[in-house]
């Protein structure tokens, strides 16, 4: 069907079509930890997983990315998208999925014969993945069906690994007390959350660029606040709400949606998922305000016919626990290292250069197997303090590391995840390092993930590599005082073989360096000079959604053409070197604001530059996402 906008407005295709188009895929923080988790989940080789989340969250497109991001020598997958059906047609919709022929025959020999075939391909070496999309509406023989095929196993491990996506409804389900035996299965879950307005107007820009934008048209900071407001960052509603805006954006002759536009589409009656998504929230809040009123004064009833005995009762046992504190012994302190001296009063560690005061960063010396926290203070890093740790290896679903070991460089803590959802022979929970990063991928490491984690509360911390299941384990107290002190996301940590320590010359000459290289890289970004900005970038440069110089070149190009002013600014910058090629790739993370005349935003950047002889390049960039709320 012929759309009359296309053309008007420049564009190649639909950019918010509802059909889920990998093309239009765009990695939010919530799909990130999704696929994430399902890569955890392959790399325990456990029976179950389950993904859920709102209708319109994004499922079935997440379905789709996370089997096209599997090797396909390694898994042979299955798709099924709608399991209304009964038993004898799901067992022969799976087998034809695999490609396993099947004849009309009992239910339990068609179970043979698939069973029979995941053993062979097992032995061959490769796993199978049985992905079921729109898992609320199985019945509940089709859920003890899969619960049977997912016992299907070796003496060691699961040969089947199921990945349910299901709307939340499907959660009601799981907790009845018939889905017992199916729900204990379920080792892996996770609720996918709607859109940031930052991550809506994010995925606007990208869905138009996808589209064939070259920036001219763009939705005003007014209209994607209220098209957020108005979805509740649901990523379908913005879809029809944006599609609807360009209809009516073409209709008036204009290459900008502001708030007025999308006030229009809100507003018009013909639209009835708007209207039936206001309704709803309407007779919620008419519902729930004299409940809410009925339980409150209920609640002061129940205080003041108890508060008299409970005051008694508070006052006695704070006199007894005062008692016990007088008498006490004095508590254990977290085990640590004797922070070990600097190699002279001068020096910090060479890759520390600069930072705010009051911020924090890690060290782990593979060697020494500690790990060492550092504060910047006014004059200096200080080490506070050095934690001993085990160093394990790289661990990947989808790429063999010749040597898995865990590699030097920089990295960032990306999020925490709490011992609530984690197995507990992780302990106390798990930062999660931005493995592989930017340089990782230059040199092909393209895949896998590193935790700093606890250990097993049953179990202390030896020098095993065993206790580390990904990456480098740590004692649980001194997780906690790490947790503590730094922050979720954004805290670097520096990965060495054995620590090096720099003269404070050296350092502050490297710190002037980065210093002029990036304050020049501002002000040339400003000019809307484009030569004179793009001079700043090696060719052998990468982006955060690793696409190389090129095609960055000529989005900037695009992008810029049509700016009437750019300003930039850098705050709390953290300047580190990296630990390889003899302090001449410098880490830079900052918090960026970008304003321009028809957009803004902050954002938690990364900078990687390499230096040449005297000069300094951008060899790449990415943006360390906030956690999820």
């Amino acid at each position: 069907m012929e759309i009359p906008y296309l053309d008007y407005l420049g564009l190649s295709e639909k950019p918010f079509g509802l059909t889920p188009d990998p093309d239009f895929y765009f990695e939010s923080e919530t799909h990130k930890e999704a696929l994430e988790h399902l890569k955890f989940f392959l790399g325990q080789r456990e029976g179950i997983a389950l993904i859920y989340g709102e209708v319109g969250s994004g499922k079935t497109i997440l379905s789709r990315m996370f089997l096209n991001s599997l090797d396909k020598t390694l898994y042979n997958t299955a798709l099924i998208l709608n399991p209304i059906m009964d038993e004898e047609e799901f067992i022969k919709e799976i087998m034809g999925e695999f490609g396993v022929p099947w004849e009309d025959s009992s239910k339990k020999s068609l179970l043979d014969n698939l069973s029979n075939f995941f053993i062979e391909e097992h032995k061959k070496g490769r796993d199978m993945i049985l992905v079921i999309d729109e898992s609320q509406v199985l019945s509940r023989k089709l859920l003890e069906l899969i619960r049977i095929i997912s016992n299907i196993e070796t003496e060691k491990e699961k040969i089947l690994h199921t990945v349910l996506f299901a709307q939340t409804e499907f959660m009601d389900t799981l907790h009845e007390p018939d889905m017992k035996n199916l729900s204990q299965r379920i080792t892996v879950v996770y609720k996918l959350k709607n859109f940031s307005q930052k991550e809506t107007r994010a995925y606007i820009t990208f869905r138009l660029y996808k589209a064939g934008s070259k920036g001219s048209l763009h939705f005003s900071d007014a209209a994607v606040r209220l098209i957020h407001k108005t979805s509740q960052g649901c990523p379908r509603l913005i879809n029809m709400i944006c599609d609807r805006c360009l209809l009516v954006l073409y209709s008036q002759s204009k290459n900008i949606v502001d708030e007025k536009i999308v006030e229009s589409v809100i507003n018009d009656e013909s639209i009835i998922f708007l209207k039936q998504t206001g309704s709803g929230a309407k007779r919620s809040k008419k519902y729930f305000i004299p409940l809410g009123i009925i339980i409150f004064l209920f609640l002061c009833l129940v205080f003041a016919f108890f508060y008299t005995d409970v005051m008694h009762k508070m006052m006695d046992y704070s006199r007894k626990k005062a008692s016990q504190i007088k008498t006490a012994e004095t508590p254990k302190t977290t085990k640590a290292i004797p922070t070990p001296s600097k190699t002279s009063a001068s020096s910090d560690p060479s890759y520390l250069i600069s930072a705010e005061p009051g911020e924090y960063v890690l060290i782990c010396e593979k060697d020494a197997k500690t790990i060492q926290l550092y504060k910047k203070g006014n004059s200096g890093f200080d080490l506070l303090k050095s934690f001993p740790c085990v160093i394990g290896k790289i661990h990947s679903y989808n790429q063999h590391y010749e040597g898995p070991s865990i590699p030097e460089g920089v990295f960032f803590f990306t999020r925490f995840i709490s011992s609530n959802g984690l197995r507990p022979v992780y302990g106390y929970g798990a930062y999660v390092l931005n493995f592989p990063n930017l340089l990782n991928f230059k040199e092909g490491k393209k895949d896998g993930w590193i935790w700093l984690h606890g250990h097993s509360k049953n179990k202390g911390l030896s020098n095993n590599p065993e206790n580390t299941k990904l990456g480098i384990a740590i004692g649980n107290d001194s997780l906690k005082e790490i947790h503590t002190l730094t922050k979720t996301n954004g805290t670097p940590i520096i990965i060495v073989n054995k620590i090096e320590y720099a003269d404070k010359t050296i350092q502050e000459t490297s710190l002037k360096e980065i210093q002029t290289f990036l304050d020049s890289w501002k002000r040339a970004w400003e000019s809307l000079e484009i030569e004179k900005y793009l001079g700043h970038y090696s060719r052998n440069f990468l982006n955060s959604q690793r696409m190389d110089w090129d095609t960055c070149k000529q989005i900037k190009i695009n992008v810029n053409k049509n700016k009437k002013f750019i300003r930039i600014s850098i705050e709390k910058p953290f300047l580190l070197l990296s630990p390889r090629q003899g302090g001449n790739i410098a880490v830079v993370r900052f918090n960026q604001k970008y304003v321009s005349d028809n957009f803004s935003d902050d954002s938690l950047k990364v900078l990687y530059l390499q230096k040449k002889g005297a000069e300094w390049k951008i060899i790449g960039e990415d943006t360390i996402s906030p956690p999820a709320p």
